[in-house]
């Protein structure tokens, strides 16, 4: 059996850096409302890739919270965040 993977400092900040940021109200999230939605949720398209990640559990914690808020599941939410940074749309 291996041992549970250890984040290295460096992950441990950017992690924490992300988790300060989703905090502090430097992303946007868009709702399903909002006309820019649709047109983001158009572009993902549909073959997705399963991926796996390691997150810690306040972070899991925050996200799952803002996911609520904003009426998407907690993979949705993740899904629409890093979509809308890998088409620049989000920015920290």
């Amino acid at each position: 059996m291996t041992a549970p993977y250890q984040l290295t400092p460096k992950e441990i900040k950017e992690e924490k850096r992300i988790s300060d940021d989703f905090e502090n109200g430097r992303y946007q999230v868009l709702s399903r409302t909002d006309p820019a939605y649709e047109k983001l949720y158009a572009a993902a398209g549909s073959s997705q890739t399963p991926v796996h990640l390691r997150l810690s559990e306040p972070l899991i914690k925050i996200l799952k919270r803002k996911a609520q808020e904003e009426g998407l599941s907690f993979q949705s939410f993740v899904r629409s965040i890093l979509h809308k940074v890998a088409s620049g749309q989000l920015k920290s």
